[in-house]
């Protein structure tokens, strides 16, 4: 009685996806939609028959979640689908109040491997290290799922012990490793003799009142921007750095409803001298700042980024899960910013950017030998 109700079921509902979906097309796109019904139908049959004739007793329902993640992985680097407990965590991400453990990573080999560890972080006193690759967590495998499932799997509401199977580099087998999230505190400003130091990991309003601190106290000096380690950020807060930091400009958005221009920086903008410290963990707000430090002629240090700029945003579902969507694209006066990636305008090796600090103390102190010749 139970596998007819399922078989009545599942189809049901299913054809009740795609008469909604229907209604959907019908006022927001004309298009041919044959294909999209025809892929929906055979979604209904396949779900049928899994339910009817798979070896073992299994619900189909419950396998959604990675049929959605798979297809809004196959649509660009960041669209996501979340379940209800990685929607609640992906919301405090972006205001930085997430509990994580202090890395940053990118879905490469089918894993999240890690391209930077917080240094004193809690994955970095459990002997985490850059080139690690994070298989698993508590229990859940990581294989193969969109970037944002896998990252937010590594954080949680409020701070909570987690499991990792982690592959460290260089060695053959996975090891289990235990650690606590924590609160991440928000990015370092520190003086290295006459050199200004801003680790930027947080595009908010903390950073912006920060950073806001030091132009005022400060006479024009040399900075160091290090943008590698990005853990959350709003774009109003964006806006507010790039009308601190960089002379007038227009940022272009692309959306399916047209083109938005949003303008950028001031007249009245600090001055300062910057080396700015990129690679493939320079993402979001992050790499648009790394592209408007470009723009205005500071020079970039570090590792081509990941080209993951895009404008996203979030779409809840009644059960608390949501969609993460990339509905828009940007772009900086002409030039196109977000999927190609930024190049460094100092290109530097994976073995030396543990040097990157003293090569860009090197490259403020030519720019500013330069000008006194002058």
């Amino acid at each position: 009685m139970k596998n007819i109700r399922l078989r009545i079921w599942l189809p049901a509902l299913l054809a009740g996806i795609l008469l909604s979906m229907g209604s959907v097309l019908f006022f927001t796109a004309p298009r041919d939609t044959s294909t999209d019904y025809k892929f929906l139908s055979l979604l209904a049959e396949t779900t049928s028959l899994i339910d009817s004739n798979y070896v073992d007793a299994v619900s189909p329902g419950e396998k959604m979640p990675g049929a959605f993640d798979a297809m809004l992985k196959s649509l660009d680097k960041l669209s996501s689908y979340l379940d209800a407990e990685k929607t609640k965590v992906y919301s405090l991400f972006l205001q930085g109040k997430a509990a994580g453990i202090g890395v940053c990573g990118l879905k490469l080999f089918n894993f999240f491997t890690l391209t930077a560890v917080e240094p004193g972080s809690t994955a970095d006193r459990a002997g985490l290290k850059k080139g690690d690759i994070i298989k698993a967590v508590n229990g859940q495998s990581l294989y193969s799922l969109s970037y944002w499932s896998m990252a937010m799997s590594l954080f949680s509401v409020f701070p909570q012990e987690i499991e990792l199977i982690v592959l460290k580099k260089n060695e053959n087998k996975p090891a289990r490793v235990n650690l606590i999230t924590e609160i991440l505190p928000p990015g370092k400003l520190w003086q290295e003799k006459e050199i200004v130091v801003v680790s930027l990991t947080k595009v908010d309003a903390v950073s912006v009142s920060t950073l806001q601190r030091n132009f005022a106290a400060k006479k024009p000096s040399p900075i160091i921007f290090d943008l590698r380690k990005y853990v959350g950020g709003d774009f109003n807060s964006f806006k507010a750095v790039c009308r601190l930091l960089f002379k007038e400009n227009t940022l272009r958005l692309k959306t399916r409803k047209g083109i938005e221009d949003h303008r950028l920086g001031s007249a009245d903008h600090a001055l300062y001298r910057a080396a700015v410290i990129i690679d493939e963990s320079t993402i979001l707000y992050n790499e648009l700042l790394a592209a408007l430090f470009k723009k205005d002629g500071h020079a970039l240090l570090g590792i081509r980024t990941s080209g993951c700029a895009s404008f996203l945003q979030s779409f809840p579902f009644s059960d608390g899960s949501s969609l993460v969507l990339t509905t828009g694209t940007f772009a900086i006066g002409s030039d196109s910013v977000g999927r190609i990636g930024i190049e460094p305008t100092i290109a530097i090796k994976e073995e030396n950017m543990g040097r990157v600090y003293d090569i860009a103390g090197d490259a403020l102190k030519k720019v500013n030998d330069k000008k006194e010749k002058v």
